[in-house]
């Protein structure tokens, strides 16, 4: 049995701040913050296929669907997250008429476990002791996804799921392609420490570097911090 340190997940904090791509006449991004009291927290952050017709309602209908699984009297499981991911990829299928698709990145924190489950290419990171560890693989061929919300029955296959157990001061950052494109995984790590680890401060600092740089793509960034001591 794995030994999880004894850290108070009510002590984290977490921001998000989004920004439309210049290249595009809406911002087809979502994301999610929610908490319960038996379900945990769960992060996410979503981002529409900008060559389907539906993407930003795919991204946004994501977003909602995992809201609604987290009620104060439910005990959430790891198998409740992934069956729900199963129903909206046949959701989008249908409602979009097959038109519909998105990425899927989120951390999902309960007790002492940090769970992050991926599709496609927006990126989740951790900091931990100053330094950047990328937690999701990149599932795309240049510009073609090759692993999305929306593709079939095969995305309970190609889904990415990791477990951890969390550290005092660990941060957990997620964002969409718009911003792993234009900065690096140690340049965000060094954003989050000039912050000094204060969510709110971080985002609106990336979203407004994202801007700088003229992004041409949507940019969605979702941090969260772990300050409960050991």
């Amino acid at each position: 049995m794995i030994e999880l340190p004894a850290i108070t997940l009510l002590d984290v904090r977490g921001s998000a701040a989004s920004i439309r791509g210049l290249s595009h006449s809406e911002n087809q991004d979502a994301w999610l913050m929610v908490r319960s009291n038996k379900g945990g927290a769960l992060y996410a952050v979503c981002d529409g296929v900008s060559s389907a017709r539906r993407g930003r309602w795919a991204a946004q209908h994501t977003c909602r669907r995992l809201r609604s699984l987290f009620h104060e009297d439910f005990e959430l499981g790891l198998t409740d997250l992934l069956r729900l991911i199963g129903e909206v990829d046949w959701e989008l299928r249908e409602g979009g008429r097959g038109d519909a698709a998105c990425t899927l990145s989120l951390v999902w924190l309960r007790h002492n476990q940090a769970c992050t489950l991926h599709i496609g290419d927006s990126s989740i990171f951790r900091v931990r002791a100053g330094r950047v560890s990328t937690l999701s693989e990149e599932m795309s061929r240049g510009a073609q996804l090759i692993s999305y919300m929306g593709m079939g029955p095969v995305v309970s296959d190609r889904i990415e799921v990791r477990c951890e157990a969390v550290q005092a001061d660990d941060a957990y950052v997620l964002v969409t392609d718009g911003v792993s494109r234009l900065m690096r995984p140690t340049e965000l790590a060094g954003w989050w420490l000039r912050c000094q680890a204060e969510p709110e401060r971080f985002v609106r600092g990336v979203v407004a570097e994202v801007h700088r740089r003229k992004g041409p793509d949507d940019a969605t960034v979702v941090a969260l911090g772990i300050t409960g001591g050991l």
